[in-house]
């Protein structure tokens, strides 16, 4: 359990982010794209620890952008209330997984 600023409640100097943790103010989906987005304020977070500043708290969006690859070329979407699937939209998978990977030194 953590609270808005990812810190575990039971554990402060411990701080989570992503599947292995579960907000205490709020439901959190699982999802790599709210623990991606959440690693800037952790490191932010981190940083304020050490120098005895305050904590950022960690505000999700509302609706994440799900994709999923169907195994044939196609994937399945999902964003809020809308769902979509077709070959048009593993393509668009796949180039943000590409360009994802292609952001890190060395890939």
């Amino acid at each position: 359990m953590v609270n808005g600023c990812h810190r575990s409640t039971s554990h402060h100097n411990v701080f989570v982010a992503g599947d292995a943790c579960s907000r205490i103010d709020q439901r959190l989906d699982r999802s790599g794209v709210h623990a991606v987005r959440a690693g800037p304020i952790l490191a932010r977070n981190l940083a304020a620890v050490m120098s005895g500043q305050p904590l950022t708290r960690f505000y999700p969006r509302r609706f994440s952008l799900y994709l999923l690859a169907a195994g044939d070329c196609t994937a399945i979407g999902n964003y809020g209330p809308l769902t979509f699937s077709g070959a048009w939209v593993w393509k668009w998978k796949d180039r943000i997984d590409r360009g994802f990977v292609d952001s890190f030194p060395g890939a």
